[in-house]
């Protein structure tokens, strides 16, 4: 009963968030790469040739959510639509954190119950109502440690092989996801160490050739292309290193991720975690499995912690694995403590929850946001739109205005942002675009290969700056006229400029 309860409760609430994003009508730049992506596939089918060709050409994103979603792409490929496949990695998510709290030693009603609040938390939610890889990355991380706690620390077959399956998905999940198998895989093999005999030792090698089987062939046909893009885009020299030292970059980690969870939940999770550290220090039962959990967590930070790319959704699955071994350790506070930490649960859960759903506005303090209102793509529209009144455009009809204009003529792209994107244009058409030699400015050159350029005035910032007004007179000196004006919000417009 109470197993129907909880799947069915996380079920009702991600189809209302669904519903939401449905009348917002706003798809962010991320869900229209993986949406190009999920058709690039299914155009493939059923050659296999024409799907190596797809996995090269999309070789900086990974296929497991995109090859979930396959079935629903025959009905359509429209973002919108295939974000009911989060459906199948959320309930993953929720079962799994199930059986993980049941090992490591809360009683199955409350593991139910805690459960279904991980499967709520804002964070989990938020990437859920989006079509993103977070939490698939998130759902099997939580699935390889609920197997790994099933099979006595490998000693047993079946649950052992589910291990492997589970790393070897979440190998293709992300491009960043060697990142999540390290930080699994390492506290589990420290921990089988300690008891290693033939036939531990047997059944992890079985893991790994399933884990092999799984994803060697997405990466030996792209790794080249994943790992450039890894290395590049999180240790290159991008935008969001600022010339920052290392010690910097790992400070704006943590306040990355605590900014993105929301503090209101970052702050009592960081405490719970510490106490957890003390659990594990005592060696009450159920400390290797806890152990094995803060070693994961503690190594992905870690990790992430090197990389200059803030990036989206990265910590999801530390987040969520963190959340189990605070629940986890709830039972060992004293009975007054108890009662105060599950109200304090209840608060983290629903409130922000609340807000992710518009019925809360969300808040902060000194500076640091406690929740956020909507999903992270509606928040990424608003900071673009810079107008909290304002409602956010319709992604797709704004996209199919401007390629009526552009077709799949030679264009400049000078304003680019969570409101209008190559990603966008190049998803509803053949779309030709392209960007400024050297970001921040307009060269004569880039003008001279424009048939078109797309520009704008906005109140948020373009990344890189972009003066307006210089671009407009540069752009009349050059021969272009204004073809289409979209009035976004007040002083926020995107033109369409046309050489004549």
């Amino acid at each position: 009963m109470v197993r129907a309860a909880t799947l069915g409760g996380v079920a009702a609430v991600f189809a209302a968030v669904v519903i939401l994003r449905w009348q917002e009508g706003f798809s962010n730049v991320d869900d229209y790469l993986y949406a190009a992506q999920t058709r690039a596939y299914f155009d493939a089918l059923p050659d296999p040739g024409a799907l190596i060709d797809a996995w090269r050409a999309n070789g900086s994103n990974a296929p497991a959510l995109p090859t979930l979603a396959l079935p629903l792409a025959a009905v359509g490929s429209s973002p919108h639509w295939l974000v009911v496949v989060q459906l199948i990695p959320l309930l993953v998510l929720v079962a799994s954190v199930r059986s993980l709290l049941g090992s490591l030693g809360v009683e199955p009603r409350a593991a139910w119950i805690g459960a279904g609040g991980i499967g709520l938390l804002a964070p989990v939610l938020g990437y859920a109502a989006m079509y993103h890889f977070g939490l698939a990355a998130a759902a099997c991380a939580a699935l390889a440690f609920a197997a790994y706690a099933r099979s006595d620390r490998l000693a047993r077959r079946g649950p052992a092989l589910v291990v492997g399956l589970a790393l070897g998905v979440l190998a293709v999940t992300r491009v960043m996801a060697p990142v999540y198998v390290l930080a699994v895989a390492a506290p589990i093999a420290v921990d089988v160490l300690f008891g290693l005999d033939r036939a531990r030792l047997a059944n992890a090698g079985l893991a790994v050739l399933a884990a092999a089987i799984v994803a060697a062939p997405w990466w030996a046909v792209s790794g080249g292309t994943a790992w450039d893009y890894l290395v590049s885009a999180g240790y290159g020299d991008t935008i969001f290193t600022h010339e920052a030292s290392r010690l910097e970059i790992a400070r704006e980690r943590l306040d990355w991720t605590a900014d993105e969870s929301g503090w209101l939940l970052a702050v009592p999770l960081a405490l719970l975690l510490g106490y957890a550290g003390w659990v594990v220090w005592r060696r009450v039962e159920g400390w290797r499995l806890l152990a094995c959990l803060l070693g994961s967590c503690a190594v992905g930070m870690a990790v992430l912690a090197t990389s200059s790319n803030a990036g989206t959704a990265f910590a999801l699955p530390f987040v969520v694995l963190a959340a189990c071994a605070a629940v986890a350790v709830l039972h060992h506070l004293a009975p007054a403590l108890q009662r105060v930490a599950m109200a304090g649960a209840a608060a983290i859960v629903v409130v922000p929850a609340l807000a992710l759903v518009g019925i809360v506005p969300d808040a902060s303090v000194a500076g640091q946001p406690l929740w956020h209102r909507g999903i992270p793509a509606w928040e990424q529209g608003r900071t673009a739109l810079v107008c909290e009144a304002c409602g956010l455009p319709d992604s797709d009809a704004l996209n199919r205005d401007v390629l009526r204009v552009i077709g799949d003529r030679p264009t400049l792209m000078v304003r680019a942002d969570a409101l209008l994107n190559p990603n966008g244009l190049r998803y509803v058409g053949p779309a030709q675009i392209s960007a400024p030699a050297v970001p921040g400015t307009v060269s004569e050159r880039d003008l001279a290969r424009a048939r078109f350029v797309i520009a704008g005035a906005t109140l948020a910032p373009y990344i890189p700056p972009v003066d307006d007004k210089q671009l407009s007179e540069a752009l009349r000196a050059g021969g272009f006229r204004p073809l289409l004006r979209r009035d976004l919000a007040a002083f926020n417009t995107i033109v369409v400029w046309a050489k004549e």
